[in-house]
């Protein structure tokens, strides 16, 4: 299986230091240079140390990924988009224009509570460990589905 993921999801991962676990999910976890534009050094430092694996994007998408975004769609996203569509990769996105729009092109689409719930089911992380994920998820006001995050809440019996 083969994962790419977009900006929100890695700052997302990245606040609650959970950046490492999502290439143990997945036989390779793809991301962008685009994306990594937009992370900043010092995270960009982080994700390459986890082993996501960069993608350098060729002018040759730039036209078909356009082709792709929305007004509520950023050109990045719509890069993410077309890769992921491209390599029949599951995109893993916290931003609701780009998951909306790729389940409309028929990409699986996943975000950081599916991260989250994956990692406890291969028992990579502790229901404890989960609980402070979801409570510091709540504090950093990431936006996140309320419903999915009170889910796991309960499921966890977290405090």
């Amino acid at each position: 299986m083969i994962l790419v993921v977009d900006t929100s999801t890695l700052l997302d991962l990245e606040s609650v230091n959970g950046l490492p676990l999502l290439p143990k999910l997945a036989r390779s976890v793809h991301v962008l240079d685009v994306v990594l534009n937009e992370c900043g050094a010092e995270l960009t430092e982080e994700i390459r140390a986890a082993g996501y694996r960069e993608v350098a994007v060729p002018r040759s998408w730039v036209m078909p990924a356009l082709g792709l975004r929305t007004a509520n769609l950023s050109s990045t996203d719509a890069l993410v988009l077309y890769y992921a569509k491209k390599n029949k990769a599951i995109l893993v996105a916290s931003d609701g224009p780009l998951r909306k729009r790729a389940a409309r092109h028929g990409v699986e689409v996943h975000g950081a509570i599916w991260v989250a719930q994956r990692a406890l089911d291969e028992v990579l992380i502790e229901p404890n460990e989960l609980c402070a994920w979801l409570e510091g998820w709540l504090a950093s006001g990431r936006r996140l589905p309320q419903d999915e995050i009170d889910r796991l809440r309960e499921l966890m019996k977290c405090k």
